[in-house]
């Protein structure tokens, strides 16, 4: 093998490398985007995954102090019944269902 063949398998090689972590990235990207789309609740309305987008809300980076939470722990009482009857609809009716919940924000995080 001759040095021209070397630099060509180890270019083919690196480029290889780059395309597996092309698709690696793109495949972590989609899986974030879906978990973004969404916070997960078990069947007891407690969270097991919050997404950035539930973090934002509730001003935290550290997803560890929303899990394991319910709405009772996160809201007032009237707003916490309201969420979990929505999330027992959701949980009866077996099929795609739409919630929208409008929250007031200000610049300094508090609502």
């Amino acid at each position: 093998m001759g040095p021209l063949n070397a630099i060509n398998g180890i270019l083919l090689l690196l480029l290889t490398l780059a395309i597996v972590q092309i698709y690696r990235l793109r495949r972590k990207k989609r899986y974030q985007a879906l978990l973004d789309s969404i916070p997960n609740l078990n069947k007891r309305s407690r969270f097991v995954i919050v997404n950035q987008a539930f973090r934002n809300i509730w001003n935290t980076r550290d997803p560890n102090q929303l899990i394991v939470k319910d709405d009772y722990f996160l809201s007032t009482a009237d707003l916490a019944a309201n969420y979990q009857a929505d999330d027992m609809r959701f949980m009866q009716a077996a099929k795609a269902l739409r919630f929208e919940h409008n929250f007031k924000h200000f610049r300094d995080g508090s609502r």
